[in-house]
């Protein structure tokens, strides 16, 4: 979706996948290349309707068209467009995106140009809030993950769920570690860097080896929850690379490795990364994104 260099289409081609494409220089390259390897390329064109990021322009989309059409190793199989806003409450946006992309099809057919077979403009939020935006093809992205990129969502959703007598999405990612050391420390001393922390009683300190090198955003600093053994209990201290600090004094039984989950269930507790994203002020797609690549993937 978020197109190639030209530098990459060797290997497109090589592996038969299709990609986005938005400009002539784009289009000349693979067609090229796919001569050269005796292969035929599937293009979607992205159209800009108000995102201004990626994407051909309305009134340029007929040339790039007949440019495509004029490339015999090319197949021109989809349009499509992106929405900025179809998750904010005001949905005047997306309805004239929505319009825009409909209004630049008629006008490619009142040209005589031949309909690609397919088009695709619904993300996860247009799937539930604009049915008239999921035309051939969708594109569900977050939903996947069984989360929701804005509270906007979470009435629509379970009303769609209740009138289709469907199960409510479950999240199917869950992020856990280990306690790797437990630290009897006295009312009153400093926890972490900056000294932002001071135990207000004596408690039980339990080390976990991750942090923010791990994708765990230091702005959630003394400003979140884990579970373990069932139980909230809240991370002190400021977030480092490779550690966190959580307070498990209230916890009884604790025990070296026991279970610690940052986001998912645990008994009949759960943190959402839509929890987490609201503490830290951003989106649940980041939360999740910002899992890195040291942290050990479990696929069940």
């Amino acid at each position: 979706l978020g197109s190639i260099f030209p530098d990459e289409v060797a290997d497109l081609v090589r592996h038969n996948f299709a990609t986005i494409l938005c400009t002539p220089h784009l289009a000349q390259a693979l067609a090229k290349e796919a001569e050269k390897q005796g292969k035929t390329v599937n293009v979607h064109i992205k159209v800009d309707t108000g995102m201004n990021r990626l994407g051909v322009l309305p009134e340029n989309l007929l040339p790039l068209i007949k440019t495509i059409n004029n490339l015999p190793t090319l197949k021109l199989e989809a349009l499509s467009t992106h929405f900025s806003s179809a998750d904010d409450k005001d949905t005047s946006i997306t309805t004239q995106q929505i319009e825009l992309f409909q209004k630049t099809l008629s006008e490619l057919q009142k040209a005589g140009v031949t309909m690609p077979p397919l088009t695709h403009l619904a993300n996860t939020s247009a799937l539930f809030r604009f049915p008239e935006s999921r035309s051939k093809m969708v594109r569900p992205g977050l939903i996947l993950y069984g989360a929701l990129p804005s509270p906007v969502l979470n009435s629509v959703v379970e009303e769609i769920c209740q009138k289709e007598n469907l199960q409510n999405f479950q999240p199917v990612m869950q992020w856990k570690s280990k306690i790797i050391l437990l630290k009897s420390v006295q009312k009153g001393q400093p926890l972490s860097y900056s000294r932002k922390y001071f135990t207000p009683r004596d408690s039980v300190i339990a080390t976990l080896p991750i942090g923010y090198a791990d994708g765990l955003h230091r702005n959630l600093s003394n400003n979140m929850e884990v579970l373990i053994r069932g139980k909230r209990v809240p991370q002190v201290g400021t977030i480092c690379m490779d550690m966190i600090l959580i307070d498990v004094t209230e916890v009884p039984d604790v025990q070296m490795e026991d279970e610690v989950v940052i986001f998912g269930k645990q008994g009949e507790e759960e943190i959402t990364v839509e929890e987490l994203a609201k503490r830290s002020n951003t989106i649940p797609y980041e939360i999740l994104c910002n899992v890195g690549k040291r942290v050990p993937r479990v696929y069940r």
